[in-house]
């Protein structure tokens, strides 16, 4: 599960920097791709879910993040962020079923827009021979999911959230080669 609770955040708070950053806005936010040296997670696969009554909607953004290191042996010294693409979720009547994440409280998104993928993340998407975000939406009460198959060797990705109608969002989130 991306967050330990949902999200409730009514507005997106990030914005892409101009440069490099020295600490980011959320950071506790942070989802691993890989560790900061070596092979990494290059895409991603997000369900998201939430709380709220049948067809209400949240909307989030998918940010990828590069740190910068020292040296080999050194720590982070900053970061920069760039938004991937922006998703509308909807909600609708299934309940989660398990112990941790969707439990029974939650509702699955069935239903997804296109995603709206950012200038740079199509340049990236091109410069590295990958493929556009794309979303599964049968809009049928099954769960919908988005699909980032190229994340331009980022070292992490942040998922932000903005409640439309939805009382609280989140996701799970599978990494992939």
């Amino acid at each position: 599960m991306y967050l330990n609770t949902n999200s409730t955040q009514a507005d997106f708070a990030l914005a892409t920097a101009t440069g490099h950053e020295r600490t980011l806005a959320a950071p506790s936010d942070l989802f691993s791709m890989g560790p900061g040296y070596g092979a990494r997670y290059r895409s991603v696969v997000i369900y998201p879910f939430g709380v709220g009554a049948d067809n209400t909607t949240f909307d989030f953004k998918v940010w990828a993040v590069y740190r910068s290191y020292g040296n080999k042996n050194g720590g982070v010294l900053d970061y920069e962020k760039r938004l991937i693409c922006t998703v509308s979720a909807t909600l609708g009547s299934t309940a989660g079923v398990a112990l941790t994440g969707p439990t029974s409280a939650n509702k699955l998104v069935d239903t997804l827009t296109s995603p709206t993928v950012s200038a740079w993340a199509t340049k990236m998407v091109a410069a590295f021979g990958g493929i556009a975000p794309s979303v599964h939406s049968a809009a049928d009460q099954s769960q919908a999911a988005l699909f980032i198959p190229e994340l331009g060797n980022a070292s992490d990705i942040i998922v932000e959230f903005d409640m439309t109608g939805a009382t609280s969002g989140n996701c799970l989130i599978e990494r992939g080669t």
